[in-house]
């Protein structure tokens, strides 16, 4: 009797607790332990409740199940990891949930590959929730996508409607360093850059002054070996 009641009051502190903290899912798995700070971070500044765990070698990131879209939108739209919800293994018999999941996930790798073929976009990231979606949207340099436009084509593709925010965010791919031309470099630098046939030739001064110093010494051996005149001697 004793037992039973104890064990009723231990369901009933768990199930107190589980109903206050709500129920925990994982927002980002497999992450690395900086990823996973900045996430908490980033939705703690935004009033969002997280939570940082401990999967194998990397890190987890752990939210509130009924703050899970919110989370989401916010990491997208500050270009956090890129992330999807996990999708349960395949099963026979697949819950509600489980294949709203798989079609949404479904739609946003449609709405990914159709943003790329854009001649304004490098690379896309969508994450699609019930009611809402976020776009991260790599571009070239030059004139961006009107956000407006890519908002219209992600609420179209995913079946969201006029009043659904769409968060787009957009980052120009930075362009290749141009290579510094000889006489902008110093000295030792530029003397590196050369190739070995130029390093190994003299410039054209050392050359002249090499033949100076050559012809002084030319003239000093003849002189030298000359006989010297007997003239105005006294006989």
């Amino acid at each position: 009797m004793r037992r039973a009641a104890t064990t009723s009051t231990l369901v009933g502190a768990m199930w107190a607790m589980g109903h206050l903290t709500g129920c925990q899912e994982t927002l980002l798995s497999n992450q690395s332990e900086v990823a996973v700070n900045d996430a908490v971070a980033l939705l703690r500044a935004h009033g969002i409740a997280a939570s940082r765990g401990r999967q194998g070698r990397g890190y987890t990131l752990h939210v509130a199940g009924s703050d899970r879209d919110a989370a989401w939108q916010t990491l997208r739209a500050a270009g956090l990891p890129r992330a999807q919800p996990q999708v349960p293994a395949p099963a026979l018999v697949l819950t509600p949930t489980q294949a709203y999941a798989r079609v949404r996930s479904g739609q946003a790798r449609q709405l990914e590959r159709l943003l790329a073929t854009r001649p304004d976009v490098i690379e896309a990231a969508v994450t699609l929730a019930a009611h809402s979606a976020a776009v991260v949207l790599r571009v070239p340099a030059g004139p961006a996508p009107a956000a407006p436009e890519i908002a219209a084509l992600v609420r179209a593709g995913a079946g969201l409607g006029p009043q659904d925010p769409v968060a787009v965010t957009r980052h120009t791919a930075s362009a290749p360093a141009t290579q510094a031309a000889e006489g902008d470099l110093p000295a030792p630098i530029a003397r590196a850059a050369r190739s070995p046939r130029e390093r190994a030739a003299p410039r054209a001064p050392t050359w002249l002054a090499l033949a100076g110093v050559l012809g002084v010494l030319f003239t000093l051996v003849r002189r030298r070996g000359r006989p010297r005149s007997t003239i105005g001697r006294a006989t």
